[in-house]
C-alpha cells in the first residue's frame, strides 16, 4: 500500500510518503512558502521514490487546526491529487501528530498536551492520554488563553508545541508535575502522519475528498480576516 501524506498546518511542511512497508520523510521551514513549493517537493518526492501519482493508494493531510492560509493550502492540493486520481483521502488533526511526537516519552506521566500558537494572545490544545491503539483524545481541540491553558492541563502530563516555547517561563512556574519538551518535540511530525493515517485506513476511516474539512477554532469572521495576516 502506498499513501502520500501532507500537513501545512504550521511554518514546518512535512511531507510523508508510505511506499509498503517503508517510510519516507521529508520536512521544510519553509515559514509562508507552503503554496511555491508544496507540489514542487511532491513531484521531486515522488520522482526520487520511483512512485507516480497514480500509484498512490490513500492520501493523507492534515485538518489543522493551525495556520489558516497553511491549511487552504494543504488541504486543497490534496484534494486536487486525490480527485485527479480517483482515490480516498484521511483527514488527521494536526494537534494528534503533534502528541505522537511524546508517545514513548516516560511512562509516569499521564496525559499528553500539545500546546500551539493560535496568535492573538491565544493557543490551540488538545489533552491526550495512552491507550493500546496509541493516544486517545480526552480532551477536545480548543483555542484558549494561556490563564485557561494552565488550568485546563492536569498534574502528570508531557506538554510540548511552539506554544510552550513562547509562554515558557510562566508555564514552568505554574506546572510543577509537567514534562516540558524542548523545540525538537514542537512540530506536526510527517512520520506520525503516515502512522496516524496507516491505522485509520485500517479502520476504514478516510472518505471521499469533496467530504474533507479542516478544524477550524476561530469564529468564521476572524478566520477570513487572517487569511490576509498569515
Amino acid at each position: 500500500m502506498k499513501i502520500l501524506a501532507v500537513d501545512t498546518s504550521t511554518e514546518f511542511l512535512s511531507i510523508g510518503v508510505k511506499k509498503d512497508s517503508q517510510i519516507y520523510t521529508y520536512r521544510l521551514k519553509s515559514e509562508r512558502r507552503h503554496s511555491s513549493i508544496l507540489l514542487p517537493s511532491i513531484k521531486r518526492i515522488l520522482y526520487s521514490l520511483r512512485v507516480d501519482l497514480s500509484d498512490i493508494d490513500y492520501f493523507s493531510v492534515g485538518l489543522g487546526p493551525g495556520s489558516f492560509t497553511g491549511l487552504r493550502i494543504g488541504i486543497a492540493t490534496v484534494k486536487g491529487l486525490a480527485v485527479g486520481v480517483d482515490k480516498k483521502v484521511i483527514g488527521v488533526p494536526s494537534l494528534d501528530i503533534i502528541a505522537y511526537n511524546a508517545i514513548d516519552i516516560k511512562d509516569n506521566f499521564r496525559f499528553i498536551c500539545p500546546i500551539l500558537d493560535a496568535k492573538r494572545e491565544l493557543l490551540y490544545s488538545a489533552l491526550y492520554q495512552k491507550n493500546e491503539r496509541g493516544l486517545k483524545l480526552v480532551k477536545p481541540y480548543r483555542l484558549i488563553s494561556l490563564a485557561q491553558l494552565i488550568r485546563f492541563i492536569p498534574p502528570k502530563t508531557v506538554v510540548l508545541g511552539n506554544g510552550f516555547g513562547l509562554y515558557r517561563t510562566k508555564l514552568m512556574l505554574k506546572l510543577k508535575q509537567a514534562e516540558l519538551l524542548d523545540s525538537d518535540y514542537d512540530y506536526p511530525h510527517p512520520y506520525n502522519l503516515i502512522k496516524i493515517a496507516t491505522d485509520l485506513q485500517s479502520r476504514g476511516k478516510f472518505t471521499g475528498a469533496d467530504k474533507v474539512k479542516p478544524i477550524y477554532l476561530y469564529p468564521k469572521e476572524c478566520q477570513i480576516k487572517s487569511s490576509h495576516q498569515r
